[in-house]
């Protein structure tokens, strides 16, 4: 058995005596469900053959277990399906709490860009973030999975505490997509995070992750991609923006590629202004590259956009483990011809813990 493949044994069978043994255990689940009209026809100078369907789901659902065997040792365990896939392990791993400004973690552990742009907007229930679809795109090569999300995988990182004013987490890890527990490639992955909080509400962020190394699969050209946030957070909105540029080199398109991708969001709860827990939904997301500006190349459309996705809506929070929300949301292209495509969506969504 290989070391990685001990350390995560060794985490996972630490966490579940401990949570015999009656430590600070906690166990629950999380279901997300939806119902939604797909392909709500639009288009414009190009004609396109829409179909309206229609369909309930259960989106996601994950398993969380987590305990803390004393004031150095914690354990996490997440059992995730996505979109009725077969269940993954989205994180299993060990923390050691060394001091109060560092901690060490190892096994499955979450990807620390994800400070970034995940946290922070509360609308990781509704869809991942946009952004990451745009750039994140190694998650998807490296371990076949089609949504291109990359949570967690196999590593170990450290995090540091400054004055609780400046946060940095450094990992070096495997680079495989979440739910991969055996290294595909021969490559690893470096990554960094860094959150500046010089006031209560507003965070200031910075992440990079480069890939080196593998000459097997992708022809010695290494990926990477850099990129910064901010957003405020009260009680009343939460609002940001995330932006970040990649290199996908020969990995994407079978060309040299440079990709810029924008998101911003926006969530209100009203009910710290009108008692009532209304909440207004939005996020954009801009996909621009370098192929697409080049009008003489395939795809280009001489804009540099490559494309758009964006949603909206409106929602109700009942408690902290209840929501729903209707959302509309599309995504939009610009082709070669200059014609502008968009596939528009109406879904009800909800989250439900336990």
């Amino acid at each position: 058995m290989s070391l990685k493949k001990l350390s995560l044994a060794l985490a996972i069978a630490m966490a579940i005596t401990s949570a015999a043994s009656a430590a600070e255990t906690k166990i629950g689940a999380e279901v997300f469900l939806k119902y939604g009209f797909y392909n709500l026809a639009s288009q414009a100078n190009i004609a396109v053959t829409s179909t309206v369907n229609q369909n309930a789901q259960v989106d996601r659902m994950r398993f969380v277990a987590a305990t803390k065997l004393d004031d150095v040792w914690s354990f996490k365990f997440v059992l995730n399906s996505y979109a009725a896939t077969t269940p993954y392990v989205e994180y299993g791993f060990a923390k050691a709490q060394i001091a109060d400004w560092v901690s060490i973690s190892f096994g499955i552990i979450p990807v620390v860009e994800l400070a970034t742009i995940h946290s922070g907007n509360g609308m990781r229930w509704l869809d991942a973030p946009l952004i990451y679809n745009g750039t994140t795109r190694k998650g998807a090569f490296k371990g076949g999975n089609a949504s291109g999300l990359m949570s967690g995988t196999l590593g170990v990182r450290a995090d540091f505490d400054i004055a609780k004013i400046v946060k940095i987490a450094v990992q070096v890890d495997t680079g495989e997509s979440q739910g991969t527990l055996t290294e595909v490639s021969q490559d690893k992955s470096l990554a960094l995070n860094i959150g500046i909080m010089p006031v209560k509400g507003l965070y200031i962020g910075l992440f990079g992750r480069v890939w080196i190394g593998d000459q097997v699969n992708y022809a010695g050209n290494d990926f990477w991609y850099a990129g910064a946030g901010v957003r405020w957070t009260d009680q009343l909105i939460k609002v940001g923006t995330n932006w970040a540029i990649t290199n996908v080199g020969a990995d994407y398109n079978n060309a040299a590629n440079i990709w810029t991708a924008g998101e911003v969001f926006v969530n209100v709860n009203l009910a710290s202004a009108i008692n009532v827990p209304l909440l207004v939904l939005a996020r954009v997301n801009i996909d621009f590259n370098k192929q697409a500006s080049d009008a003489s190349t395939a795809g280009g459309n001489g804009s540099g956009l490559a494309g758009m996705a964006f949603s909206v809506g409106l929602g109700y929070q009942f408690n902290k483990n209840v929501q729903v929300a209707v959302l509309y949301r599309g995504t939009a292209s610009k082709t070669a011809a200059l014609a502008d495509v968009l596939i528009s969506d109406l879904t009800i969504q909800s989250e439900v813990k336990f």
